[in-house]
């Protein structure tokens, strides 16, 4: 997803869930979804460049295919951590939890009494 500007997005957030890890710069709601991957300390869950331009791009190409290039057993390691984290986090009662409490803020007081 070399979105220019993508102020929300669903792939994103859907591909990890299946195992699937995203290219993608770091834009709009993109950043707020999608980190680095970082096998060396186990976070992350997917490849994020910062400079929308080819080299940018191709970096990233290049981090995905070092990836791939892991053992299968340190890949399949990393994929099912995303997997079990992207679940727990990319799901409607997570998402409900996050707008009660922001309307929660907004009002000053509970929204459910």
């Amino acid at each position: 997803m070399p979105s220019l500007f993508e102020p929300c997005g669903l792939p994103q957030m859907i591909a990890p869930i299946y195992g699937s890890l995203p290219v993608v710069h770091d834009t709009g709601g993109i950043h707020d979804t999608i980190s680095h991957l970082d096998t060396s300390k186990h976070t992350g869950n997917g490849f994020l460049f910062e400079h929308h331009n080819a080299a940018g791009l191709s970096w990233a190409i290049d981090q995905a295919m070092d990836f791939y290039r892991l053992s299968e057993k340190r890949k399949q390691t990393e994929i099912r951590r995303i997997m079990k984290e992207s679940l727990a986090h990319f799901n409607h009662s997570v998402t409900a939890r996050q707008y009660i409490d922001l309307y929660e803020k907004m009002l000053q007081r509970p929204l459910i009494n």
